[in-house]
């Protein structure tokens, strides 16, 4: 059997984003995938039997993306308050990057698809973050929560503020950043 290509991979990875991101999830089909990536609609059904399994994968594949680029860099062992500030930083910065990866990321987790995913999977990407937040908690820097209602304010606040740039309706620059990290620190803090 001949190996998969991995181009063509994210060729269709790419153009899945692309199309969710003009026009949302619903409005992605295998054959607009394949006139994307400049494939035979043959072809996507020879790497992904279904337009399910190609959305599951691309949502993994952004969720190892993101955590490769929020950890990146980051030294564990370092200070806690510092370091928390580097990863929210590191996240921002992703975020205002990859806006059409963020739109993907959001639409999937309301869609049906999620259910599809596997908790211990999605657990698994966040393990460094979440080993990270039982050290602050251990510390008594952050509330003593489940990490899910942690993730939720870090990232549901930080993706609307990332939004609000995108909009044009705030300046970004060194005080509004500071400015926004404060108020998602303050959101989980002790």
């Amino acid at each position: 059997m001949k190996p998969k290509d991995d181009g063509k991979i994210e060729a269709l990875v790419a153009a899945t984003i692309d199309l969710v991101f003009e026009e949302g999830l619903a409005g992605v089909t295998i054959s607009k995938v394949a006139k994307r990536a400049k494939l035979a609609t043959g072809t996507v059904y020879v790497y992904f039997v279904s337009k399910e399994i190609l959305l599951i994968h691309v949502f993994t594949t952004l969720k190892k993306r993101t955590i490769k680029s929020v950890t990146d860099n980051i030294a564990f062992d370092q200070p806690f308050l510092p370091t928390m500030k580097k990863l929210w930083l590191n996240y921002f910065h992703y975020a205002l990057e990859n806006e059409k990866e963020e739109v993907f990321v959001e639409q999937f987790k309301y869609s049906p698809f999620i259910k599809k995913i596997k908790v211990e999977a999605l657990e698994e990407f966040e393990k460094p973050i979440s080993a990270f937040l039982e050290v602050g908690k251990s510390q008594l820097l952050v509330k003593n929560e489940d990490n899910s209602l942690i993730y939720g304010a870090l990232i549901g606040v930080t993706r609307e503020m990332v939004k609000i740039i995108y909009q044009g309706q705030l300046e970004l620059n060194d005080i509004t950043r500071d400015k926004m990290f404060k108020m998602v620190w303050d959101s989980i803090k002790s």
